[in-house]
């Protein structure tokens, strides 16, 4: 089964006009400004509110040290929709000064 949005809700929702060829638009986020000693659990906690999660994790160096970023994969696209308009800018996490930067993840 599929399940799309009827024409005016994207929208309805506040976000941008779709047309047919946006069928493309991804459903893997980046996530960046994220406090260094945050957990992939403590990410989780807040993303799970607006939808099922694929996969989830933060970008670490050699020395397995979160740099402050990472990429998470939600379900459905519309989630992800969701979670840059509810999240970017205005979402905090664990006493972080700086709101969470959440955009759509650039294919390389």
């Amino acid at each position: 089964m599929q399940i799309k949005w009827a024409s005016g809700e994207y929208e309805r929702h506040g976000f941008p006009g779709k047309s047919e060829k946006d069928d493309h638009i991804n459903k893997k986020l980046f996530v960046g400004s994220i406090p260094r000693r945050a957990t992939e659990d403590n990410l989780r906690d807040l993303f799970e509110t607006l939808g099922d999660i694929e996969k989830l994790y933060i970008i670490r160096d050699q020395e397995k040290q979160s740099k402050g970023c990472a990429f998470i994969t939600y379900k459905y696209k519309e989630t992800a929709l969701l979670a840059i308009r509810d999240l970017n800018g205005q979402a905090y996490i664990m006493d972080s000064k700086k709101p969470l930067e959440v955009r759509f993840a650039e294919n390389k």
